[in-house]
């Protein structure tokens, strides 16, 4: 079976990481053609409601067309609404921001010119923004990334993520 899961930040929703609604849609935009062979689109509750409730993307007018496609699809049986807690656990979450700390270091070690960090407060408890060949990911896009990975392996599926 061919199982496409849906990723971007709305998946850390699911794990108290991140408040967001965003997910990651351009390869509805590239590749439409994956509603055809797809068997599955897998989605979170979360990423589900985000599209029902037209929150992402922006503009408004995207976030409508993207609700009529995802109803359709889910009407037709290829939109399948899964639930990640079944998956993040509180050993998960903690074992995704270790596995992050040591690929970073690693990352730092081999490529210390296209690696680095920096708070994106001045409180010491600020959340800390990776910069990677001079773009910025915050933490709980990084989390999101290895989250997705864990997610589709766990539903046997594969990731459908941005650029």
């Amino acid at each position: 079976m061919n199982r496409m899961l849906v990723t971007g930040l709305a998946l850390g929703t699911e794990a108290g990481v991140c408040q967001v609604c965003n997910f990651d849609y351009t390869w509805l935009i590239n590749y439409p053609s994956i509603l055809i062979w797809a068997d599955k689109i897998m989605i979170t509750k979360n990423t589900w409601d985000s599209v029902i409730d037209e929150k992402w993307p922006k503009p408004r007018g995207l976030a409508k067309c993207f609700k009529v496609i995802f109803e359709i699809a889910k009407s037709e049986g290829i939109i399948e609404i899964i639930d990640p807690s079944l998956v993040f656990t509180d050993k998960t979450r903690e074992i995704i921001y270790v596995q992050i700390e040591e690929d970073l270091k690693l990352f730092k070690k081999h490529f210390p010119q296209k690696i680095s960090t920096q708070k994106l407060g001045k409180k010491e408890n600020s959340p800390t923004e990776i910069i990677i060949d001079g773009i910025g990911y915050c933490e709980a896009g990084i989390w999101s990334i290895y989250g997705g990975l864990i997610l589709a392996k766990a539903f046997k599926a594969n990731c459908l993520f941005d650029n």
